[in-house]
């Protein structure tokens, strides 16, 4: 893997953050915003339903959400501008400002020790009204879904073209990519999480065009699409004839 600096003058980050019973307007709201979207801007939108832990700020404690977090290499005045038609929505909390690099961590509010949970997800090609209406009946009720979270996280622009030089896996082909997830503390559930996943997985199987690797919880047949598959076997076969580099969905 190679890695480049690149310099980054202005940087905002934050999350706008609604009532869950807001979430059919807002996702719509983002979506028709986000496969238009500037390429400095990278965003998701999720339905969150937040523990009742006792390390949880109290204003989202126990509470269910739809919450618009990502961040913006832009100028303040660009990041207003943009995101105006979503504040015209009334957030109940709108966190969104200029930050330091050393932010971003913090943006997407994930636990920062392990969690016993199950995921799955969906790289999709394309975010339309039936998805999110899907989404919202599935996970969008509070005491209703085992799902602690369903999220859509924004594909495009940059992420959909082919840089020269670029590796096997050049692009993401898509308007969106779908992960959801629930704590499973126990075999009860457990089973109701697993029983929500494939609610989740019937969902979104017509519209999947490929997986994401850093999501792949569960055994797959396919990973990559046959094209992407044939670059990695050969790279593997050029570089590790021995099969001395191993992992969890290997390359053949």
């Amino acid at each position: 893997m190679e890695f480049a600096l690149h310099e980054a003058h202005e940087l905002s980050a934050g999350a706008l953050i609604y009532p869950i019973d807001r979430a059919p307007e807002v996702l719509r709201r983002w979506r028709d915003w986000m496969l238009d979207a500037p390429d400095a801007f990278t965003t998701s939108a999720r339905l969150l339903h937040v523990p009742p832990l006792p390390d949880i700020p109290e204003p989202v404690r126990g509470g269910s959400f739809v919450v618009i977090d990502g961040a913006a290499l832009a100028a303040p005045d660009v990041v207003e501008r943009e995101l105006r038609g979503l504040r015209e929505l009334g957030p109940m909390m709108d966190g969104f400002a200029p930050v330091p690099p050393v932010a971003l961590s913090r943006i997407h509010m994930d636990p920062e020790e392990p969690v016993p949970a199950e995921g799955d997800h969906a790289l999709v090609g394309s975010v339309d009204d039936a998805l999110l209406d899907g989404l919202v009946d599935l996970a969008g009720t509070p005491g209703e879904t085992a799902l602690l979270m369903a999220e859509i996280r924004q594909l495009g622009g940059a992420f959909g073209r082919a840089p020269e030089g670029a590796g096997a896996r050049d692009r993401f082909e898509g308007d969106g990519l779908l992960f959801a997830t629930g704590m499973v503390m126990d075999e009860a559930m457990g089973a109701a999480v697993r029983r929500d996943l494939a609610a989740f997985r019937d969902l979104t199987f017509d519209l999947r065009t490929d997986h994401y690797l850093n999501f792949a919880e569960q055994p797959e047949q396919e990973l990559h699409r046959p094209e992407v598959a044939a670059r990695l076997a050969q790279i593997k076969a050029n570089v590790d004839p021995d099969d001395v580099i191993r992992s969890n969905h290997p390359v053949r």
